[in-house]
């Protein structure tokens, strides 16, 4: 018997098999689709009996809102680390920021990427004046900060470059952090989804609160907006003690516990719903912030709203930079950047 034949034969008995279990898989499927189905209606009806759902209007406002993003490339070489920062500000005008590191050694790489990316952003968001994304929620730029913050204190950061842009970001009175938060034209929209407040509230302890607010609403509606700190969120946070003077440090508790409002919105039936996160002096606005927001997720092949995915496309091209760096800096002191390719 031949090993050609012996292929045949058992792929034909595979396929016998597997076309006696086909039915059997499509009545599974269909089982679960009528267990999804129901699953998906009851989350609903607990959705709109707990919260408040309303309807935007379905027209889209033709314009689109501007968005900032950053990006971060570190390169270790011999003696030597690299580390930079491009950020962008992109709509109708442009911005841009870049900032390039080089130290001896840090054993934090990840808080010196952290501390630049946020730096790049909130020098890029501080003086805004009309709506911008950021692409980053408020709730993380504070518990990243405050992670960097404890850091420092305890003698973890070592970089002078990096303790030197936290202090400007967050420590030093007026700082970016508060020159941010206090601008009215900051919208949040981060892509991650981790917070789960609302779905746990509602008995969904394994989904996150984006990912039941896309089954659970339809094309159009929003949640009414929630208070993003202390209130119905339930939520918890602190503010590090060497953020800013007293005074700056009872603003951002009021700002986070009173000022910042969330909202989730599912601006087509093809896409999942956005988190939005602004300031409540703009609570005004907010139906035809949401109304940009639909002309901006138009593209079914995009997920994010259009200037943001610009945005991270071309501050993505930071790392080429770090070649244009690596080449000059090899040329010039071969022994402590070592060999570059």
């Amino acid at each position: 018997m031949s090993d050609d034949y012996r292929r045949d034969v058992l792929f034909s008995k595979l396929l016998e098999k597997a076309t006696d279990d086909l039915p059997l898989f499509l009545d599974s499927l269909s089982k679960l689709q009528e267990e999804h189905d129901r699953a998906l209606e009851n989350a609903r009806d607990q959705l709109i009996n707990r919260y408040d759902v309303k309807v935007c209007p379905s027209e889209p406002v033709i314009l689109s809102i501007p968005a900032v993003d950053s990006a971060t490339v570190i390169e270790q070489k011999n003696s030597v680390i690299l580390a930079m920062v491009a950020g962008v500000r992109y709509g109708d005008s442009v911005d841009v920021y870049f900032k390039r590191t080089v130290s001896p050694f840090e054993s934090d790489q990840g808080s010196l990427l952290m501390i630049l990316r946020m730096h790049a952003e909130l020098s890029l968001l501080s003086s805004i004046n009309e709506f911008t994304i950021m692409d980053n929620s408020f709730w993380s730029v504070l518990m990243n900060i405050n992670r960097a913050a404890t850091k420092k204190k305890s003698g973890g950061l070592s970089d002078y470059d990096a303790v030197s842009l936290l202090e400007d970001l967050a420590l030093f009175p007026d700082s970016l952090l508060i020159r941010m938060l206090r601008n009215p034209y900051v919208i949040a929209m981060s892509k991650s989804a981790i917070a789960d407040s609302i779905s746990t509230s509602l008995g969904y302890m394994s989904i996150s609160d984006k990912a039941l607010m896309g089954l659970a609403l339809r094309e159009n509606e929003f949640l009414n907006p929630l208070v993003l700190g202390k209130g119905e969120l339930n939520a918890r946070f602190g503010i590090h003690s060497d953020i800013g003077l007293e005074d700056e440090r009872r603003e951002i508790d009021r700002i986070y516990s009173t000022d910042l409002l969330v909202t989730f919105y599912k601006p087509w039936a093809f896409k999942p719903a956005y988190r939005v996160e602004f300031h409540s002096s703009q609570r005004a606005e907010l139906q035809s912030i949401l109304q940009r927001i639909k002309y901006d997720t138009r593209h079914r092949t995009i997920i994010e709203p259009e200037n943001q995915f610009l945005a991270d496309r071309i501050v993505k091209s930071v790392s080429e930079l770090v070649t244009l760096y690596g080449a000059a800096a090899i040329q010039r002191f071969p022994s402590i950047y070592g060999n570059y390719r």
